[in-house]
């Protein structure tokens, strides 16, 4: 800090005696100039230029006075105190350079971009690979391979080796990924969803782990003895007994509810941590909806449920703040409510293959607007404001 504050009143006394160089000098009069426009804050009202015009004056009227013979003394007091107001300022430009650097910008909504195919296999060694983000999925055969035979990876595996391991199936922010399992049950894994799932499943039963949202369409089997070969699915809330059926789950682990939704089949509903209805038993077309108050059994909208699987949105009936769930979910950003998060619901949807500014068409006409901010991770964050209510608050 010594050194630094040392050239520095060297360079100001080289310009104050005018034995500067021209580059010197230039960066002085724009360092002035810089920090001028850097100080002025237009919420003060206050005025860059007429603050740069201040601090040139104050410079020149030193030099000035220096070269009319207030001489040595005078450098002698005031040129320390200009270094050490030289060294705030440059920290304080550091400091406002470095927030601009971090400091989220508001970017054009079209920057979100919708989501695709791409996922990542967890071995139980901790081994992770990338998947292609141009297969749909992988299967469990004779080893593990993408859907159309290709090899996940040129790395020989011995089959042997792994087939007792646990494997995770994790699904980032804007993806999607499929998995046949060893018993030909298919699962579609929705954005920002984990399978923990093993190789190859015991003789007595299969069960697998959920977090996040998925459609399992489930084989039935037998076991060697004759018997039914359980399926299960556990999630956080609830534990999912089935035989051979098609269904879907919604278990987030930021939701504060897991919805079940039978098409075809018979499961059974055990939730882990209600107060009452422990144990249901779900028919098609039915909705099991498990909090912590227990279990209530409802009709389903089995094409708002599936939407996902097939490649779209539905926000018929959806409470607002989970149609943002899901829109942020594929097109990966946060979210920022202002005014509250508005008490709307629409009908209509849209394809996820399409631009978020064709999603979000649908919440224009309802008094709320919004704006997109990247930060310097490259995270987007979606800004939503209630107009309504702001307008209510005035």
């Amino acid at each position: 800090m010594n050194n630094r504050k040392n050239d520095i009143k060297s360079l100001l006394q080289r310009y104050l005696k005018g034995n500067s160089t021209d580059i010197e000098r230039k960066s002085i009069e724009q360092w002035y100039s810089y920090t001028a426009k850097q100080q002025a804050n237009p919420a003060n009202n206050l005025d860059y230029e007429e603050i740069q015009k201040q601090s040139l004056s104050e410079i020149l009227h030193k030099k000035d006075d220096l070269q009319k013979g207030s001489g040595f003394r005078s450098i002698k007091y005031w040129l320390p105190s200009a270094a050490a107001l030289l060294l705030c300022v440059l920290g304080l430009l550091w400091f406002k350079s470095d927030n601009r650097n971090t400091l989220p910008q508001e970017v054009s909504i079209s920057e979100i971009t919708s989501g695709d195919t791409r996922a990542t296999l967890t071995f139980e060694n901790g081994k992770k690979l990338i998947l292609n983000n141009h297969k749909e999925g992988i299967e469990v055969r004779d080893n593990i391979i993408y859907a159309d035979g290709s090899k996940i990876t040129d790395d020989e595996q011995n089959f042997d080796q792994i087939k007792q391991q646990n494997l995770v199936l994790s699904i980032p922010p804007g993806g999607t990924y499929q998995v046949r399992l060893s018993d030909g049950t298919q699962v579609w894994l929705n954005a920002g969803s984990l399978l923990r799932y093993p190789v190859t499943f015991a003789d007595n039963e299969r069960t697998v782990e959920l977090e996040g949202e998925a459609y399992f369409d489930v084989k039935k089997q037998r076991t060697k003895a004759g018997q039914n070969r359980p399926f299960k699915v556990l999630t956080k809330g609830q534990e999912i007994h089935v035989l051979g059926t098609v269904f879907n789950v919604n278990a987030y682990m930021d939701q504060i509810e897991e919805r079940t939704v039978l098409l075809e089949g018979i499961v059974q509903i055990n939730a882990k941590n209600s107060a009452t209805n422990s144990s249901t038993v779900l028919t098609p077309g039915k909705q099991s909806t498990i909090t912590k108050k227990g279990i209530t059994i409802s009709n389903a909208d089995i094409f708002a449920t599936t939407a996902w699987r097939n490649g779209r949105f539905s926000f018929d009936g959806k409470p607002f703040s989970e149609i943002m769930a899901e829109l942020s979910r594929w097109y990966n950003f946060d979210i920022k409510y202002v005014n509250g998060i508005p008490d709307v619901q629409f009908i209509g949807g849209a394809h996820r293959t399409e631009d978020i500014s064709t999603a979000l068409k649908v919440i224009e006409s309802a008094n709320i607007s919004y704006r997109a901010e990247k930060n310097s991770n490259g995270k987007y964050t979606l800004i939503i404001t209630n107009k309504k209510k702001e307008v209510a608050t005035r």
